[in-house]
């Protein structure tokens, strides 16, 4: 079995890889042939944050925060970012909820939960 990062993982695209009965497998076309190799993802190496993976814009509610908040509400969103990939994270900071939400232009826009 193959062992890969969970960067490479990640960084794989969508078509290229799978998962047959929860084990995940990339497709790898060789010699005009597909075929579908099983792999073992190393997880002991904490994945980076990509360049992509910021927050460009913030929503009138939350500029109505204090920064102090603001800047709690980015280090989640930078914790959240590690644990998995998505388009949309919820992050919770004193008891309060946050959405961050890719916004297609400028990394991910942070916005109150009544915003979204």
């Amino acid at each position: 079995m193959k062992k890969i990062t969970l960067e490479e993982w990640r960084h794989t695209h969508i078509d290229d890889k799978k998962y047959v009965n929860g084990v995940p497998h990339l497709i790898v076309h060789e010699d005009g042939v597909t075929i579908s190799v099983p792999v073992d993802i190393d997880r002991s190496v904490p994945p980076q944050i990509g360049t992509d993976k910021y927050i460009g814009c913030w929503t009138a509610g939350m500029m109505a925060e204090t920064s102090e908040m603001r800047e709690a509400v980015e280090k989640a969103f930078r914790a959240a970012v590690l644990e998995h990939e998505d388009w949309l994270y919820a992050v919770e900071v004193s008891n309060r909820k946050f959405y961050v939400a890719s916004n297609g232009e400028m990394g991910f826009t942070a916005m109150l939960v009544s915003e979204y």
